[in-house]
């Protein structure tokens, strides 16, 4: 029996097809927009319109993954990585409405199951940048697992303020490491 929340990863299939359709990816762009977590996740103004996420979600350097309310049929998160190599990924969150505990540990176990050729786990770490504002992130990542590194002074530019703001360096070991131990998450609990 499946549970309530649906770990719906993009990819594409055996037929050249997506496993998700462009109408329900620009679903999920509606709903962000519309709780203002566009210009939040992409606060560097690359991406505005339904259009530029539709280009962004779907290129294949990016891995994106959502979370769905099985019984309500809607969105409760939007993931992805890019920026991977060496084991390493930077790591995107967008919860939509109010954070659902559980849907990011899904997300987090969906990308540790990732493997390579070998059989081993495809990924070591995942990290990223967080503009130093937004606190409500810091809770997610906490309840994720995320460690905070520290923050490097006007890293990130918010486009749509105009002005410039320290970057949270935040990340989650999914291996033991020679430098560290693996995290298996926070508490689970509402943001």
């Amino acid at each position: 029996m499946l549970g309530r929340f649906q770990v719906w990863p993009l990819v594409e299939l055996d037929d050249g097809e997506k496993s998700i359709p462009d109408w329900w990816l620009s679903y999920v762009w509606e709903q962000m927009h519309e709780e203002g977590r566009d210009v939040q996740v992409f606060y560097t103004g690359g991406v505005k319109t339904t259009d530029d996420w539709l280009g962004f979600i779907n290129n294949p350097h990016n891995f994106p993954v959502f979370v769905m309310d099985a019984k309500t049929k809607k969105p409760v998160m939007a993931a992805w990585l890019n920026n991977v190599g060496q084991g390493v990924a930077e790591g995107h969150f967008c919860a939509l409405g109010k954070y659902r505990p559980g849907s990011g540990e899904m997300v987090i176990n969906y990308w540790r199951s990732f493997t390579g050729d070998d059989g081993n786990s495809f990924l070591r770490v995942i990290y990223g940048v967080t503009p130093e504002p937004y606190t409500t992130v810091f809770k997610l990542l906490h309840i994720l697992g995320f460690e905070q590194l520290g923050t490097i002074p006007g890293l990130c530019f918010l486009a749509y303020e105009k002005k410039r703001v320290g970057g949270v360096i935040s990340y989650l070991l999914l291996e033991e490491t020679d430098h560290g131990k693996k995290r298996s998450g926070g508490d689970s609990q509402p943001v």
